[in-house]
């Protein structure tokens, strides 16, 4: 047997499932992750663990940046778990992923936050309803130095701020931005 069809056989007895019915990733059945999981921890020390988290990071950077961030910060790698989550902004804004993002950017209090990431916490609290909250993290950020992906996400989130928020002169204010941008 291959690996697909493993996998595929895995997924029949209910011991992988797809992470979401677009997509081809896989993950464990939450018992059985936790199982692995304590089986981990019991026959490698925590520096052995960092460094499979660290490889694991390393490897879903390209493919999963959500998925990557989760392992720097269980590596301890705080600053490219920053990288990680600025990274994923597109997936995040795409596929609604905020609970998941939202739970990493609270593991990383520490770091220095990045623009796209303040863009995800903002875009999370708007869509809980605090919008006070999200225009009070958005205040005063400066984009223009940043990517143009990175830029579009921060200014997609004020878009959307002044939208709920009824601010239309900093919608406009927005829009402009948006035109101004080279």
């Amino acid at each position: 047997l291959d690996a697909a069809n493993l996998i595929e056989e895995a997924d029949a007895l209910g011991i992988v499932s797809r992470t979401s019915q677009t997509s081809d990733a896989r993950q464990f059945h939450p018992l059985l992750r936790d199982f692995l999981l304590r089986q981990l921890g019991q026959r490698f020390s925590g520096e052995v663990l960092r460094s499979m988290h660290a490889r694991v990071a390393r490897t879903a950077a390209a493919i999963d940046p959500l998925v990557a961030c989760h392992h720097y910060i269980e590596a301890g790698e705080t600053a490219e778990a920053m990288k990680a989550l600025a990274m994923s902004a597109m997936l995040t804004m795409g596929s609604g992923r905020w609970g998941t993002a939202a739970e990493l950017i609270g593991r990383l209090q520490d770091a220095p936050a990045d623009p796209v990431v303040a863009a995800i916490q903002a875009r999370r609290l708007l869509e809980d309803g605090d919008v006070s909250s999200a225009a009070t993290i958005l205040e005063g950020i400066d984009v223009s130095g940043q990517p143009p992906a990175a830029r579009a996400v921060f200014r997609h989130t004020k878009l959307s701020l002044g939208w709920r928020s009824r601010d239309s002169a900093g919608l406009f204010a927005t829009l402009r931005e948006i035109e101004e941008d080279k």
